[in-house]
């Protein structure tokens, strides 16, 4: 991690030449030094610019050299199996409408626990659903998944179950 930038350094370099000279060089509290504070203001100054424009050249590749040809290696994925969790919520910390599951396998889908509402279930008994579907997709696929792999969160509002009581119309 960088050093930090001295807050008398930064002030100063908001004030014109002659004024920082004035209070910080001999009639001041002698911490001017020409040999260093030109260049640090400048940069202080322009720091954003400095540093924005070094994220550009550090991200964009045009610090890498340019070859003629070109080299593109494909390298296939495992093909281990992935169960993924479908949350069916609005965000991290609010309450779970549907779930459902997946299984993957090197990136192609392979079964699917259709979800179901959540609602009135406790969290224990969502749990035990959740349980239930991995062995579920365990059994499916033929291989031991202890665990889910990942969790991916849907808006409620995309809910694929019908009825469902954030439709209006699909209650009859």
């Amino acid at each position: 991690m960088s050093k930090p930038v001295p807050k008398k350094c930064l002030t100063c370099s908001q004030l014109s030449a002659l004024e920082a000279q004035q209070l910080h060089g001999p009639e001041g509290d002698l911490c001017w030094n020409p040999q260093v504070c030109y260049a640090r203001r400048t940069y202080y100054k322009n720091r954003q610019q400095y540093v924005a424009a070094q994220w550009q050249r550090r991200h964009s590749g045009e610090s890498r050299p340019k070859t003629d040809a070109e080299v593109k290696l494909s390298v296939p994925l495992p093909e281990y199996p992935i169960a993924v969790i479908q949350m069916y919520r609005s965000n991290a910390s609010s309450d779970v409408h549907a779930i459902g599951s997946e299984l993957w396998v090197g990136g192609a889908l392979v079964a699917r626990v259709e979800p179901v509402h959540c609602m009135g279930l406790t969290e224990g008994q969502v749990k035990a659903h959740l349980r239930r579907a991995l062995r579920a997709l365990s059994e499916h696929h033929g291989v031991e998944l202890n665990a889910y792999g990942s969790e991916v969160s849907i808006h409620p509002m995309a809910c694929p179950l019908n009825p469902c009581p954030l439709k209006p119309g699909s209650i009859s």
